[in-house]
């Protein structure tokens, strides 16, 4: 079970105690290693929009705030992405209570079964005029609306599912039936990241909606063992883009998160949501948490050094250096969580280009016991009727503050 903590309890004051379902979902034969859930693609709808009282009439969707709610129609909250050791990663449709495909990953060099690090969704949703015939548009559903990408050793791949169930269709001749199997991914961008050691965390932008140039400059990238961050532009999204993608007529940004001399790794390394498509913070086992702009990848515009906690009373910590082995940014863009390695959360606030600590999250306040495996600001999106219910000011929707007042930490001591 994770915990479930709030970090601002100004922004929502009448709100109840969440509470946890417990859901358990087996076909993965090995150790499950990472995980990431379809309401990531809400980052890619833009904020709420002001509407005036004529349009507010005549919108379903236009709560009494005066904001469009844009969630529902730009994400589906029921698809799981999970990767695993036993060299496949799975994708779960949370109502059927079961995988909806399951992608095979390529053997390595030895024959070998390859562990899975790392799973993203592709942020943009699937549209694309070379799909849509009579047929497959029927029966395609929000499972296979989606591309994914997956990361293990030092490869990244990726699936375009729309793709595979047009194709499965076609090839069976049938009217209904979707091989549930993938073999063989679509994309092989594991030449072009150019990385020399095991990557750990694959992580898409956030582009801005201000622009529509911003759309054409989606970046991903892969945090890896060597201390290293590498970063690809105009990452494919459908399987009839590869051959004309930038991606693969550019050297990938690289951004030096640790020392050559330290030996450290970059554990984590993720983009900020809602202020700029270049910012981005790492993480790693030197202890340091790094704000960077990848236009400028020589050095960080901020480091902040994690010091250990003064937890005395907790013997088991002693032993345990405060690494960091997880970052999340909350969906305003606002705060960043970081999991320790001592036990406890750091929570920053960004503020131009620093990191400002809030506060730290350990085990005197009911935290864990031992290292932090992993911390996440949920962004599942404020329906309208939780807004109206609750009361939500119109400048915390349209912001997206409204939703950093739950962070979920997941740490080595079961909890």
């Amino acid at each position: 079970m994770n915990t479930t903590r709030s970090v601002e309890n100004d922004i929502i004051s009448n709100s109840k105690t969440p509470k946890v379902q417990k859901q358990t979902l087996r076909g993965h034969r090995k150790q499950v290693l990472c995980l990431a859930h379809s309401s990531e693609r809400l980052s890619r709808c833009p904020p709420a929009k002001r509407i005036d009282e004529q349009a507010k009439i005549h919108s379903s969707c236009a709560s009494t705030t005066g904001y469009i709610d844009n969630s529902e129609a730009c994400h589906n909250p029921t698809l799981l992405l999970s990767g695993s050791e036993d060299g496949t990663a799975r994708l779960w449709d949370l109502r059927m209570k079961r995988a909806s495909y399951c992608m095979m990953i390529p053997r390595d060099k030895r024959g070998g079964v390859p562990e899975v690090t790392s799973v993203a969704f592709h942020p943009c949703a699937l549209q694309g005029n070379e799909y849509e015939d009579k047929g497959p548009d029927a029966i395609l559903g929000n499972s296979q609306n989606c591309t994914i990408y997956v990361c293990t050793n030092r490869s990244v791949y990726g699936y375009d599912l729309r793709h595979h169930s047009f194709a499965s269709v076609k090839s069976e001749n049938a009217k209904t039936t979707v091989n549930p199997i993938v073999k063989s991914p679509h994309f092989d961008l594991s030449s072009f990241f150019e990385c020399t050691d095991e990557i750990n965390q694959l992580s898409f932008s956030f582009p801005r909606y201000d622009s529509v140039e911003s759309n054409n400059k989606l970046f991903l990238s892969a945090a890896d063992d060597s201390g290293e961050v590498h970063i690809l532009q105009c990452v494919p999204e459908k399987y009839t883009e590869m051959a004309n993608s930038n991606c693969t007529q550019s050297k990938p940004r690289i951004l030096y998160h640790a020392d050559p001399e330290s030996y450290a790794i970059t554990s984590c390394a993720v983009f900020r949501p809602r202020n700029n498509e270049t910012i981005m913070a790492s993480g790693g086992t030197d202890c340091m948490i790094k704000l960077w702009d990848i236009n400028r990848p020589k050095k960080p515009t901020y480091s902040v050094q994690v010091k250990p906690g003064t937890q005395s009373e907790n013997t088991t910590q002693l032993c345990n250096p405060p690494y960091i082995h997880s970052l999340s940014w909350s969906p305003s863009g606002r705060l960043l969580a970081a999991g320790v390695g001592d036990g406890s959360c750091i929570v920053l606030r960004g503020e131009g280009k620093r990191l400002v600590e809030l506060g730290r999250l350990g085990s005197d306040a009911g935290g864990h016991g031992s290292a932090v495996a992993a911390v996440c600001f949920p962004g599942f999106g404020l329906k309208k009727s939780v807004i109206d219910c609750l009361n939500v000011p119109s400048k915390s929707v349209l912001n997206g503050e409204a939703e950093d007042r739950l962070m979920i930490s997941a740490g080595n001591d079961g909890n």
